[in-house]
């Protein structure tokens, strides 16, 4: 047996105790950040939005999950600080900034988030903003991934 079997199908073995899969996000049908939330969330590598300074955006997850990691891609001709400085918000008021530290996996392409820097269980929405009082965030995309127990046989 390998360590992929040891995960359900569809997600992929992570740090030796968990599984990994994308998790699907949806957005609020209605009001502020509402149509920020819908550009960043549909897969399209021609739009992109901007979270004006002040602002946050909900995320909504189908079920709660456990935090795995946040992946923003970057706007592809945008500078490499697009989107340097994050601020993810969970229902329970915690949250998690972004850092020389906690971003250490990101290229030019994307801004990663992941365990040991964040990490929650049963997230079921979070919101986006910029942890600076004077500046927006510019990104293409969004991903979530949640973290799963192996399966013991």
């Amino acid at each position: 047996m390998t360590e992929c079997d040891l995960c359900d199908a569809g997600s992929r073995p992570v740090d030796g105790i968990f599984c990994s899969r994308k998790a699907k996000l949806t957005c609020p049908e209605k009001g502020p950040g509402s149509d920020i939330c819908r550009q960043t969330t549909d897969s399209n590598p021609e739009t992109f939005a901007t979270i004006p300074a002040g602002v946050s955006v909900r995320y909504f997850l189908g079920k709660p999950e456990h935090f795995g990691s946040i992946t923003f891609i970057r706007k592809k001709d945008c500078c490499s600080k697009d989107v340097e400085d994050i601020k993810i918000t969970f229902p329970n008021e915690g949250y998690c900034i972004t850092d020389a530290d906690s971003t250490e996996n990101s290229t030019e392409n994307y801004l990663r988030l992941s365990y040991p820097y964040c990490s929650y269980e049963y997230v079921k929405y979070f919101d986006v903003s910029s942890w600076r009082t004077n500046r927006s965030i510019t990104f293409r995309d969004i991903e979530f991934e949640a973290w799963l127990p192996k399966i013991i046989t």
